[in-house]
């Protein structure tokens, strides 16, 4: 049962839900965040509130309260397969940066830069799981089989300055990085390494903008350039999440509702060409490392 769960938590500050009567009304984004993080919030009542003295006692109360989620939260299919599988790794994103103590949406903002795709129908780039560079041009394949396919063919041919997965780590500078490339593609594999790498580069050079630029080259010139790409993603990260949970059921009300709270929000583009760059941008760098 608890496999369900998705392997973090969030910040349950951030929720605020207004019981009438018998229903509960959520409102904009927070109706979206709750859908998305639907198993997590029971996940975290399940393990963290209800502590039952036995384990009969304890099956029965989490069974009743699994049964009592389902009309809480109905059970939304979500409707873009394109976005259902980027899912794999965006999911994933806020956990490692909570767990190697990485600013907010670092990881999001890189994996966009390394791994996004242009959606087929959608104004907006998803990050890709089964995403592959091969010497600089890049491929997207529908599954991770394709994806493991198409690399060994290309390694057999000699090109091992492959990048792939949803944090594009590269086989050769990361050789002992992974044991396979099934664990390679895995996404959380993936995205773990490129969080632990870009955390050394801070702990190393003592800079986010420093680890962010080396995360993609030590050469000073590409990495700037790529800071730079990568801070423009991240200044526009809130209109962007809100375009995703708009676009998870299909409801495009919830993205409405949010431009009519922040107009601020609303004036930005995605993936803005702004030339200046702030070092606030990113959340500031925590005092405490684990």
């Amino acid at each position: 049962m608890l496999s369900l769960f998705l392997p973090h938590k969030i910040s349950y500050d951030k929720i605020f839900i207004l019981r009438n009567s018998s229903y509960f009304k959520v409102n904009g984004m927070v109706r979206q965040y709750i859908l998305f993080h639907k198993y997590t919030i029971i996940g975290y009542f399940l393990n963290n509130v209800i502590k039952p003295r036995d384990n009969t006692r304890q099956v029965v109360l989490r069974f009743i309260l699994l049964l009592l989620s389902f009309c809480f939260f109905p059970n939304h299919t979500i409707a873009d397969p394109e976005i259902s599988e980027s899912l794999k790794c965006s999911q994933l994103f806020h956990y490692f940066e909570k767990k190697f103590n990485i600013p907010s949406n670092a990881l999001y903002s890189i994996a966009l830069k390394e791994s996004g795709k242009k959606h087929s129908t959608r104004k907006i780039k998803v990050v890709w799981p089964w995403t592959v560079n091969v010497e600089g041009k890049g491929y997207y394949f529908n599954s991770k089989r394709e994806a493991i396919n198409f690399v060994r063919i290309e390694l057999i041919k000699g090109r091992d300055s492959i990048d792939v997965g949803c944090m594009q780590i590269n086989l050769r500078h990361h050789l002992e990085a992974f044991n396979s490339l099934d664990q390679a593609f895995d996404p959380h594999n993936n995205i773990r390494y490129g969080a632990e790498f870009l955390r050394s580069k801070y702990d190393q050079l003592g800079s986010w903008h420093k680890a962010i630029a080396h995360y993609h080259s030590a050469n000073h010139a590409l990495g700037v350039k790529y800071k730079q790409d990568v801070i423009k993603i991240a200044s526009n990260m809130a209109l962007y999440k809100a375009l995703l949970f708009s676009y998870l059921d299909n409801n495009e009300e919830a993205l409405a509702d949010i431009m009519h709270v922040n107009n601020k929000v609303q004036k930005k583009t995605l993936f803005s060409s702004n030339k200046r760059y702030r070092s606030s941008i990113m959340i500031p760098i925590p005092t405490k490392i684990n």
